[in-house]
């Protein structure tokens, strides 16, 4: 079902790709709420399956473990959706990201949180959140405040003790849900299973751990749309690819299928999409 794998062309894979020029900048939101303006001529111009320049070589001032959770450009309009680990989100209108600062606070963040998800709004769509405990809310957009950069957002959902959101999209009811466990259990469950519910709500279980199941955490999910293949990274990064064909097809509370399996002390650590 997957391929294992250890070269660079797999290890490396793009996590963000954007169209810009050399007389432009480029927009990096990262886990700490930050926001940091980099000109593009600064990047060393390389081949695709180069490993690309140091982030600390380009981001003068991020801090260590620090890491980009969006990146988009100077002309792009509208609101910016943020979610953190805690479960707090917001919008904020694009032009309170403009300035001619390398760095500026982007996101209020509370004590110890993460901004872990930020993309430019879609009003068509909901925002779908997993934590890694297994629960999952869908909550409609009109619920979703507006502040401004210095504000923390409002709850989207209650969080049991120790749990934290792993992942957040913005969705319709068309498509599929891929869950990943850390221990390389895995599912796939349509979206249309997933009803929305009032905003900062307990949600409902996405994934099961039962006695079958070794005790995990949700390491990564993602919305797809069509078939595609899954590059998923242990922590001693290596990874395996696994087509969403080969990934069963269960209903929302299950507890999925062990199609990876991580070295004695290693766990999946990441998931990308193909």
């Amino acid at each position: 079902l997957g391929v294992q794998s250890s070269e660079p062309e797999q290890r490396n894979k793009p996590a963000f790709i954007v169209e810009t020029n050399t007389a432009s900048k480029l927009m990096a939101f990262t886990t700490h709420g930050n926001l940091f303006n980099i000109p593009v001529e600064s990047i060393k111009e390389a081949k695709y399956k180069d490993a690309g320049s140091p982030l600390v070589s380009v981001l003068a001032g991020i801090s260590k473990g620090e890491k980009i959770v969006f990146i988009t450009t100077p002309d792009a309009k509208g609101e910016l959706l943020t979610v953190s680990e805690s479960g707090q989100l917001k919008y904020t209108d694009m032009e309170e990201f403009v300035t001619k600062k390398r760095q500026i606070s982007a996101c209020g963040l509370k004590d110890k949180d993460k901004l872990i998800y930020a993309a430019i709004a879609d009003s068509s769509k909901n925002l779908l959140l997993i934590t890694a405990k297994g629960m999952s809310i869908l909550i409609n957009k009109e619920e979703i405040v507006k502040q401004g950069r210095s504000g923390t957002g409002v709850g989207g959902i209650k969080l049991a003790p120790a749990d934290k959101v792993v992942f957040a999209a913005q969705t319709d009811s068309i498509g599929e849900i891929t869950v990943f466990t850390d221990t390389g259990h895995i599912k796939r469950t349509d979206l249309s299973e997933y009803d929305i519910q009032g905003r900062n709500g307990k949600g409902q279980k996405t994934f099961v751990w039962d006695k079958n199941t070794p005790p995990g955490s949700i390491a990564a999910a993602a919305h797809t749309t069509v078939p595609v293949n899954f590059t998923v990274v242990m922590t001693n990064g290596e990874s395996t690819v696994i087509s969403s064909a080969d990934i069963p097809h269960e209903p929302k509370a299950s507890t999925g299928m062990q199609l990876v399996f991580p070295e004695k002390g290693e766990t999946v650590k990441a998931v990308y999409t193909e």
